[in-house]
């Protein structure tokens, strides 16, 4: 009988889409979304879409191109 011992090769991948926001123009979103890579590729998920916004947190979500 043949066993699998690479059960943790074959998780369930989850596709995920990573937001970053930013509230100035003078800020980078680079370290969010390296960071959120690393959790993706440590979780074995698939990122499917960055999303990447320059807004404040305190506008409404119709004012938000990124996420409308």
């Amino acid at each position: 009988m043949l066993r699998n011992h690479n059960h943790n090769l074959k998780r369930n991948t989850m596709k995920v889409a990573l937001f970053a926001r930013v509230s100035t123009a003078d800020q980078d979103n680079t370290r969010q979304l390296n960071d959120l890579h690393q959790i993706a590729e440590q979780q074995n998920w698939t990122v499917s879409a960055e999303i990447k916004e320059t807004i404040s947190g305190a506008k409404a979500n119709s004012e938000r191109e990124a996420i409308t």
